[in-house]
């Protein structure tokens, strides 16, 4: 039982053992599966790295073959940069070499313009000089000759009436055209009176007339659209004149009339104490109209209200749509020796010299004069505003349109009688018994100004701001003409207006005798042009004018 039990603890324990020896079998079986599975694991893992480090090789490898390409190439790159280096040191070297030659040149060349600069001023100063010396030279022969050739228009006009008068009329008419060629084509003064009377008397453009009563010409006022004039008399006369025959249409000895004006178709003229005479140009009396009493001697327009009538003493209105005489309006400055209309006011001249202005309806203010001397008679230029002052002493005063006196024009010995102005030529009338025709572009002043520049200007002109080009030594000579009366009035006829052949004045002179002057020198030359029916001879030409002057054929 003992021996059961032994061997049932024996058998047990064995079994137990055994039991161990199977678990720790297993568990030994299993952890060796589970090392031998890391290991394979691990080998695994080897395996793939050594493939991996393979691949790198081999990239390494083939790096390592690219860096020695590269290595090469760059040797050879290397090898080149610095070929190409020795290249450059050399070219540069070269280059520094050119550069010092080119600067060597440069510098040579800046040597030889500076010199070749020296050489040019003086040159172009040389050129200058002479340049300057024939400029010199051609001037003084230019004014020689233009001065030869004025003095030569001069001869030849006076040779021209010289042959004139003796009867050989033909020679005498080139002889005078001639001269005016001549002046005109050297800028010389036709005016001069040499060759005007000349051209005057040679075309015979003065023309004489006489009122049928022969009593003094007080007034003349030009036809507005036809040749001719009308005038008016001291001895109540009133004639139209067209230069070939007189028309008289009224006449009554008891009237003195002293001024006439054309209007239209009508014709009024006014008596020195009256009465407003109205005619018709066919001679018809439209209307005699008595005046309150005074001296009356000018009538001015007054638009389409009528005309003022102006008396020394006082002036009144006459309404031409009533035909009424205004009450007469008092002048506290007289006695009133003129008056002028212009745009905006009349300007009215007394006889101890007082100056006033009058608007147009009627209200005075006194200015300070415009002149020193009494003035006797003026005129109006609304084309530049300028106005022309005669004096008592016989002088001429230019007023521009800013009314600052620009010349005093010298030349009657006595009253101015009258002024008119065509275009640039103002024609003049004095007690003195003659008329004078200035050519104003040849007027010119001490500070070498031209009469245009100053008419326009409202300050004097300094010699230094000058523009004139007018040759030295011409100065404004006026054509004179002398009568056997006083010319009392004047008044002028343009060939712009009217159409007519030349610009002419009518001279009224006290002894009743009307006179009618071409004015224009150069329509005067182109009469005897176009009267020409040859041209002078080569003899005639050497004989009158020289065998050194050119030749010119005028027909």
């Amino acid at each position: 039982m003992k021996l059961s039990r032994t061997l049932f603890f024996l058998m047990a324990s064995g079994a137990v053992t055994v039991a161990a020896c199977f678990f720790s079998y297993r568990a030994g079986l299993n952890q060796q599966q589970v090392e031998e599975a890391r290991l394979a694991e691990q080998v695994e893992v080897l395996m793939q790295s050594e493939k991996d480090a393979a691949i790198v090789k081999r990239v390494s490898q083939q790096m390592e073959e690219i860096a020695y390409q590269q290595k090469a190439i760059s040797d050879r790159q290397r090898q080149r940069a610095e070929e190409q280096s020795e290249l450059a040191l050399k070219m540069r070297d070269k280059a520094e070499l050119e550069s010092k030659a080119a600067r060597d040149a440069e510098a040579r060349a800046v040597k030889a313009y500076d010199e070749a600069e020296r050489q040019r001023f003086l040159a172009e100063l040389q050129q200058k000089m002479a340049i300057e010396q024939r400029d010199e030279a051609q001037h003084a022969k230019r004014v020689a000759d233009t001065l030869n050739y004025r003095s030569l228009g001069r001869t030849l006009a006076s040779t021209a009436m010289t042959n004139y008068e003796s009867g050989k009329k033909e020679i005498g008419a080139m002889l005078a055209y001639a001269g005016w060629y001549f002046l005109n084509k050297y800028d010389g003064n036709t005016y001069v009176p040499e060759l005007f009377h000349a051209l005057e008397t040679v075309s015979d453009n003065m023309i004489n007339a006489s009122m049928m009563h022969r009593g003094s010409i007080t007034s003349i006022e030009a036809l507005p659209h036809s040749e001719g004039c009308v005038a008016v008399s001291s001895y109540g006369e009133i004639e139209i004149w067209n230069g070939v025959e007189n028309r008289p249409l009224f006449h009554n000895p008891d009237f003195d009339f002293r001024d006439v004006l054309v209007n239209q178709d009508e014709i009024l003229a006014l008596s020195l104490n009256g009465p407003l005479c109205i005619i018709s140009v066919s001679g018809t009396v439209l209307g005699q109209y008595a005046l309150p009493t005074g001296n009356y001697f000018k009538i001015i327009p007054d638009g389409d209200r009528g005309y003022l009538l102006m008396a020394r003493e006082h002036f009144c209105h006459f309404d031409k749509i009533q035909n009424k005489v205004s009450n007469p309006i008092k002048l506290l400055m007289a006695p009133l020796n003129e008056a002028i209309a212009r745009e905006d006011c009349i300007q009215l001249f007394f006889s101890k010299g007082q100056y006033a202005e009058m608007s147009y309806r009627g209200s005075v203010e006194k200015k300070n004069p415009i002149t020193e001397e009494p003035v006797t008679h003026a005129c109006y230029v609304p084309e530049n505003g300028s106005l022309f002052l005669g004096l008592a002493s016989g002088n001429i005063d230019v007023i521009n349109k800013h009314l600052r006196k620009v010349a005093t024009l010298n030349g009657h010995v006595s009253r101015i009688t009258d002024l008119r102005v065509v275009g640039d030529i103002l024609v003049s009338s004095a007690f003195d018994k003659d008329i004078f025709v200035w050519n104003l572009p040849r007027l010119l002043f001490e500070n070498g100004t031209t009469f245009r520049q100053e008419i326009e200007s409202s300050v004097e002109i300094k010699k230094s701001e000058q523009q004139s080009n007018t040759m030295e030594g011409e100065w404004l000579v006026p054509v004179d003409y002398s009568f056997a009366a006083w010319p009392l009035c004047l008044c002028t006829q343009t060939s712009v207006n009217n159409k007519l052949a030349s610009d002419y004045v009518y001279v009224g002179l006290s002894n009743g005798q009307i006179q009618k002057l071409c004015i224009s020198a150069d329509d005067m030359a182109k009469q005897l042009k176009d009267g020409m029916k040859r041209n002078m001879t080569p003899e005639e030409w050497s004989h009158y004018i020289g065998a050194n002057i050119p030749y010119v054929q005028f027909k």
